[in-house]
């Protein structure tokens, strides 16, 4: 069957299209111990990230060759050891993958849920300016994407904090989770993407772009690197949040597949334990105690 396609607009014959690049769910089943799962549906592995009928073959080929370079040059060094990494460099193909994302993933969520989390009218008018701009982008039919600007926090396994109530599932979250989503208040939304560790906020509306500092991605090239980065505190509190509704979901896990679990994780001890999945739960464990592993245990009445 023939439909437009979502960025050349010409009648093609559709593929299935990754929202998230299936290098994000490729780096996961390689690197993370036992099934990956899905936050939102943790009683089902799952062997790929979400797909949608979207785009033509010849335009699936497109955002392939962003992909392929920002894999290769930044998302795997980055994922794989930040810490022994100096700067990552990154071309313009950067910029162009992660709009594609951001793109995807506002494309899926309001075609698929309706985007419940936006309330206005003014935000959901934003969101239809926001991907026309970004379609064109990535077509080379505009310069730059502004004022739908791309915020690229890189994070690891925390060291230290000075936070009261970070979630005891963070450094978990941060390692180990395939996550997107469109997030937004009455003055301000993002499109949400969670690359490894590499969390990506599409600017859809946000009150002021000085809240943020260090994490926007140019246009020509740049790199990414350990260093201090600013992000607004509505942020960090949805990252924060994020982390303890994923173990939440966790702790709702059958008993029957955490059993599995459980039997994944004994097979794969000594890979678990030399792995990033282990080194964020001995973090975890070091910051929360006893709470890393209360906040993903099933309760009694569930």
């Amino acid at each position: 069957m023939l439909q437009n396609c979502s960025l050349c607009l010409q009648e093609r014959q559709l593929q299935q299209s990754h929202i998230l690049p299936k290098f994000v769910v490729a780096w996961l089943k390689d690197n993370v111990p036992g099934a990956i799962r899905k936050g939102d549906k943790p009683n089902r592995r799952i062997q790929d990230s979400d797909k949608l009928h979207l785009l033509c073959s010849n335009c699936e080929e497109i955002l392939s060759k962003f992909e392929t370079n920002f894999a290769e040059k930044v998302f795997n060094p980055w994922n794989m050891n930040a810490l022994a990494h100096g700067p990552i460099s990154y071309g313009p193909w950067a910029l162009k993958c992660l709009i594609s994302i951001s793109w995807r993933v506002l494309l899926f969520h309001s075609r698929t849920q309706g985007l419940p989390n936006l309330r206005t009218e003014k935000v959901k008018k934003e969101c239809e300016h926001a991907l026309e701009r970004w379609r064109l982008f990535i077509l080379d039919r505009v310069s730059s994407p502004d004022p739908y600007i791309q915020h690229l926090l890189p994070m690891e396994i925390l060291q230290s904090h000075t936070l009261s109530n970070l979630s005891p599932f963070m450094n978990r979250y941060i390692v180990s989770t395939l996550d997107h989503d469109v997030i937004g208040s009455n003055d301000s939304a993002y499109a949400y993407s969670k690359l490894g560790s590499l969390l990506l906020f599409g600017t859809i509306l946000e009150p002021g772009s000085h809240e943020w500092d260090g994490t926007q991605v140019a246009v020509d090239g740049g790199d990414i690197r350990i260093k201090k980065y600013c992000i607004p505190a509505r942020i960090w509190g949805f990252i924060n949040d994020r982390s303890n509704l994923v173990a939440q979901l966790h702790s709702q896990i059958s008993l029957r597949q955490q059993e599995k679990v459980e039997s994944s994780m004994l097979k794969n001890i000594n890979k678990l334990a030399s792995s990033k999945l282990g080194k964020a739960i001995e973090a975890d464990v070091q910051f929360g105690c006893e709470k890393a592993f209360d906040i993903t245990k099933k309760r009694d009445d569930d």
